[in-house]
């Protein structure tokens, strides 16, 4: 397991691209990417884009809030947006193997077990 400076050397001799979504997408799906501004996008946006066959993907800041599953500084799949049936809240689907966190873990199994 790299530790981080041992990660800033290797990622460094790569030209930077191990820490790059960007180039990950364009290397696995052949597909060039593009970035929207945060504060540009919004729940609807996000839903037409997956509709239309888009791929998505978000990266967590520096810090995440107190008791998020989201791990911070890594970059989340966007696999779903829809409305949630009783409280009408707009929810998106994010998945990231790598960056599983015991809250996330639990939420996972806590939703398996009721389909």
């Amino acid at each position: 397991m790299y530790r981080d400076t041992s990660w800033d050397v290797v990622n460094n001799r790569h030209g930077g691209r191990l820490l790059s979504a960007d180039d990950a997408q364009q290397t696995l799906t052949g597909r060039a990417p593009t970035w929207h501004d945060i504060a540009d996008v919004g729940w609807e946006n996000v839903r037409d884009w997956l509709a239309s066959g888009v791929m998505l993907d978000a990266s967590t800041p520096d810090t995440v809030p107190p008791g998020s599953s989201l791990v911070t500084s890594h970059c989340y799949a966007i696999t779903d947006a829809y409305t949630e049936a009783f409280t009408g809240r707009h929810m998106m689907t994010v998945y990231n193997r790598g960056a599983v966190t015991s809250r996330s873990r639990e939420r996972t199994s806590r939703q398996a077990s009721r389909t």
